[in-house]
């Protein structure tokens, strides 16, 4: 899975609609690679498996928790001939967060970018390990590390891309407190430059369900309900 962009609204994956699992590994091909359904799972098992080339095991992503750094991207616009790039023309990238906003926010390797969130393997854990629950970052405190929430993106070959998007989509969480202040402080920043690395899923995943199918699943997607009123709950 690349990106809950393939969803409508009322059927999203991730309780913040913004973030994204993207390979940041310099593996060959990286751009079919990214393209390909299951590409996270793949990633993970390259490392953890790959028993003909023991250098390329990162112990970082042995661990039976594990966390994945995040890069943080601002609201800044491409022109229409970059965000369309390499994306069918029956689809509408300005809908899609993830092609619409190219700009990071931060250096890549070289600032945090938030805490990284925590991915836990469930095969390999018991009810012993289960303890007291944490947060989304360290969901099982007892065996993820506290130390390596502060990975910088790039630190392993799993990264996040937090959106911002618009303020009309900002305003519409929940959770977006102090919300012009707040969004402005992230919205405008473009000096770090933009980056493509999670482009290739678009194609990848109309190839993969056909063009009707993608049309179908991608109807919806970027276009904000009606917010719901829940002072009566």
């Amino acid at each position: 899975t690349i990106s809950e962009d393939f969803f409508s609204p009322n059927n999203t994956r991730f309780k913040t609609r913004e973030e994204f699992i993207v390979s940041t590994s310099p593996i060959p091909n990286r751009t079919a690679f990214v393209s390909q359904p299951g590409f996270v799972l793949r990633v993970l098992q390259t490392y953890l498996n790959d028993q003909s080339n023991l250098s390329s095991v990162h112990d970082d992503l042995s661990k039976r928790c594990i966390h994945v750094p995040r890069a943080k991207y601002g609201a800044v616009e491409s022109p229409r001939e970059m965000t369309q790039k390499d994306v069918p023309f029956y689809i509408n990238a300005d809908r899609l967060d993830t092609l619409r906003y190219r700009y990071r926010t931060t250096k890549r390797k070289l600032d945090r970018d938030g805490l990284a969130k925590g991915i836990i393997d469930l095969s390999r854990i018991s009810v012993r390990d289960m303890g007291i629950g944490g947060l989304v970052h360290r969901p099982l405190p007892d065996i993820c590390p506290k130390n390596s929430t502060y990975w910088s993106y790039g630190h392993v070959p799993l990264g996040i891309k937090h959106y911002l998007g618009s303020y009309d989509s900002f305003y519409f969480r929940d959770d977006a407190n102090n919300l012009r202040k707040k969004w402005e402080y992230w919205a405008h920043s473009k000096d770090v430059g933009a980056d493509d690395e999670i482009r290739p899923w678009i194609r990848g995943f109309c190839g993969s369900v056909g063009d009707t199918s993608a049309l179908e699943l991608l109807e919806g997607a970027g276009v904000l309900p009606n917010k719901m009123d829940k002072s009566g709950w």
